[in-house]
C-alpha cells in the first residue's frame, strides 16, 4: 500500500515537471498583413488578410478600424469572447500605406 502511494506521488511530480517544461517552449511567431475590421462580438478586432484569412487580434495600443497593418505576435492562449478568427497576442504592429478595400453591403 505504501508503495502505491509513493508511486502516485512520484507520478504527480513527473506530471508537474512536464507542465512547466511545456510552458517554457517557444511559441510559433505569427506574421500577417491585412485590414483591421470590427468583429461580430463587441470589442473584438479582426485582421483580415488579402486572402481572406481572419485573425482575432489583441493589441495595445489598438489599431484603428479600417487601417492596413502588419502584425507580429504569437497565438493567444486561453478563452476569448470573440467567436471568429485565429486568436493572436500581437507583440508589434505597423501601420502601412495601403488602404483597406471598401466593403459592399453583401459582404
Amino acid at each position: 500500500m505504501k508503495t502505491a502511494v509513493q508511486l502516485l506521488l512520484l507520478a504527480g511530480l513527473v506530471g508537474a515537471g512536464s507542465a512547466t517544461d511545456a510552458q517554457e517552449l517557444p511559441q510559433k511567431v505569427i506574421e500577417a498583413t491585412g485590414c483591421v475590421q470590427k468583429g461580430v462580438e463587441a470589442g473584438c478586432l479582426l485582421l483580415i488578410t488579402a486572402e481572406g484569412k481572419k485573425y482575432n487580434i489583441f493589441a495595445k495600443p489598438q489599431p484603428a478600424i479600417g487601417t492596413w497593418i502588419r502584425i507580429r505576435g504569437s497565438r493567444h492562449e486561453g478563452p476569448t469572447i470573440c467567436m471568429e478568427g485565429i486568436p493572436v497576442r500581437v507583440h508589434t504592429w505597423k501601420k502601412l500605406a495601403a488602404r483597406c478595400p471598401r466593403r459592399t453591403r453583401s459582404s
